[in-house]
């Protein structure tokens, strides 16, 4: 399993935990009931994995980014995550805080989602610490 697979799946199973938790600081959980589990998908485009919900029959795609890349890979996440959108309820960003120019890319990205023109657009973003690598949702 690769380094990005690896923490892929690392933030995936925290953002689970939290959910199922009822945990008041993630905003998915009064979305997802606690039979959230984590699964992946093989539609094109494919994302890195999938948050589902047989009881509430919902599900989001999410595209993980690694640390120290540029600008433009995280970008290019945003058009990837927008794209989940055609086959899932919902897709999930997520991203380092800062590119590997020391950019605050995640509040860039924010700044892009925050306009009206994206209002309908059902993308969460979640940015965690490149040095640790812990999420913030």
């Amino acid at each position: 399993m690769s380094t990005h697979d690896l923490l892929a799946y690392s933030l995936a199973s925290e953002a689970v935990t939290r959910i199922r938790h009822r945990d008041a600081s993630a905003p998915w959980a009064t979305l997802f009931s606690p039979e959230v589990h984590v699964t992946s998908s093989r539609a094109w485009p494919v994302p890195d994995f999938v948050v589902s919900d047989t009881t509430n029959r919902i599900a989001a795609a999410a595209e993980f980014k690694p640390p120290n890349q540029s600008k433009r890979e995280y970008l290019t996440g945003l058009g990837q995550a927008s794209a989940y959108s055609m086959n899932f309820d919902y897709s999930i960003l997520i991203v380092p805080t800062i590119a590997d120019d020391g950019y605050p890319i995640a509040q860039h990205i924010w700044r892009v989602l925050d306009q009206h023109e994206f209002d309908a657009l059902p993308v969460s973003l979640w940015s965690y610490d490149p040095a640790i690598v812990s999420p913030t949702v």
